[in-house]
């Protein structure tokens, strides 16, 4: 097997992992019975998961099936690199699976609440708000690398930078509705997607 096809492979095989990974827990938490998009996520959020995720779907389905009808899309990368972008996107990908895990059944992909919504504060959860995010981050810098299209780099973390910036407020406005000084004070002792370092959250 030739260096392409090899990465093309391991491409493959992280999405359609992922892809299983979001099938069982969103099973497990119920989260089937939402739907897709959530006018409560605002028109601008749910407007650019639409354009963003065409593009993703569309690029992820033309680097799969090596098509060659935008090669302006693509940047040559060196073996190293790619091979660690395969390594970041299956770490990331556990990252994710570990943040499910800790979740639980308060799973959701809309930003409501659920009634017996609890407050996780265990596993990724310790130390980082949001891991989700951070997980999602790490997957798709790992997508763009083994992939070297900028197309599925671009799409997919703009994305992730669409919720982190103007779905998360509301999020966060929500579970202090819930939860008032409890989440305030997880809010001070953790970081928003990595740890805290010296006192200071990212």
């Amino acid at each position: 097997m030739d260096e392409a096809a090899l990465f093309r492979v391991a491409f493959i095989a992280l999405f359609s992992l992922l892809t299983a990974v979001r099938f069982v827990f969103k099973l497990r938490a119920g989260a089937f019975r939402n739907f897709l998009f959530s006018l409560q996520e605002g028109t601008a959020v749910v407007a650019a998961k639409l354009a963003l995720g065409a593009v993703l779907v569309g690029s992820t389905a033309g680097y799969i099936l090596k098509s060659e009808a935008m090669p302006w899309a693509f940047v040559d990368l060196p073996p190293v690199v790619r091979g660690a972008g395969t390594a970041l996107g299956f770490f990331s990908l556990g990252f994710l699976v570990a943040v499910h895990l800790a979740l639980g059944r308060n799973f959701t992909t809309s930003v409501r609440l659920k009634k017996d919504h609890r407050l996780v504060t265990w596993g990724p959860y310790q130390r980082i708000r949001h891991p989700m995010y951070s997980s999602y981050v790490g997957l798709f810098a790992g997508a763009f690398l083994i992939s070297e299209n900028i197309l599925i780099g671009v799409s997919g973390l703009g994305i992730i930078a669409v919720l982190m910036t103007l779905r998360l407020e509301r999020e966060e406005e929500n579970l202090i509705d819930r939860f008032g000084d409890r989440y305030r004070g997880y809010m001070a002792s953790t970081g928003k997607f990595l740890p805290r370092s010296n006192g200071r959250g990212s």
